[in-house]
């Protein structure tokens, strides 16, 4: 589409979903002022012509012909590329390196998620257990809670009897009940009430297991302590990048609004 059809197409009808604060039919011009939509709006592009679009055409219509081979339909999943000098809204604050800080992220992907794990002494009592729990895959259970994640996965039990004493537990113990379930406890956690505790999440993964809804799988890999506190200072020095730049980023949108004199940068003398 060219420069002339965005422009004719720039200002569209806002029909206000639920909480929307325009008027069904109110005009709005999102080159100007795209802040005139509020979210869960519905914008009517209105009609655009299929041969602005850069569509292929035959004898001069876009209209699909099966009997001529020329089969064309827009369906669900189909791509459709524009010819546009459109590149988006120009914001001076939002383009101000303040938005572009080193901020520390997730990665919520979307296949299986690894957590690292460090052994304890409780492992030495169920044989195997190292061994299955990092070759199986747990998935996390709709019943899981405040209390901690419940997965379904193999688990194993000690072969003996004896009573285990019961517990404090740091956020992220795997804890196996008598139930033939794996729980990694949360923040609302108790004593292990005579459940063996097989290993801890490392402190650096707790917040990806705080993301895990039901149906996520997870992979469980063990690690030492030296990894494990090597990823704190990891972490650590990534937030004290982040805390280093602040200040900075401040400084740059102030110079950014009051101009290099010192002035304010809209004030015309």
């Amino acid at each position: 589409m060219s420069r002339s059809g965005v422009d004719r197409y720039a200002s569209h009808r806002l029909r206000p979903a639920g909480r929307g604060h325009g008027r069904t039919g109110d005009v709005v011009d999102l080159l100007a002022d795209p802040s005139d939509a509020a979210p869960d709006d519905v914008l009517d592009l209105g009609r655009v012509d299929a041969r602005a679009a850069g569509a292929d055409t035959l004898l001069g219509s876009t209209a699909p012909d099966a009997r001529m081979g020329f089969g064309q339909t827009v369906t669900s999943g189909s791509r459709i590329e524009l010819d546009t000098a459109f590149h988006g809204f120009g914001r001076a604050l939002t383009g101000s390196p303040l938005f572009r800080l080193p901020v520390p992220a997730l990665r919520l992907t979307a296949g299986p998620w690894d957590i690292e794990v460090l052994e304890t002494a409780g492992i030495r009592s169920i044989p195997g257990i190292r061994e299955l729990i990092e070759t199986s895959a747990y998935i996390v259970s709709p019943s899981s809670d405040h209390v901690g994640l419940r997965l379904t996965g193999p688990v194993r039990h000690p072969h003996d009897t004896a009573e285990i004493v019961s517990h404090g537990v740091p956020i992220g113990a795997l804890e196996i009940l008598h139930a033939d379930e794996l729980i990694v406890l949360g923040r609302y956690r108790s004593l292990t009430a005579g459940y063996p505790i097989v290993g801890v999440a490392t402190q650096t993964c707790l917040p990806l297991l705080g993301q895990a809804g039901p149906g996520r799988e997870l992979r469980f890999r063990w690690v030492d302590r030296d990894s494990a506190v090597h990823r704190i200072a990891e972490r650590a020095a990534e937030l004290r990048a982040l805390e280093r730049a602040i200040p900075v980023r401040w400084c740059q949108v102030f110079q950014c609004i009051t101009g290099a004199d010192g002035g304010y940068a809209g004030d015309a003398g």
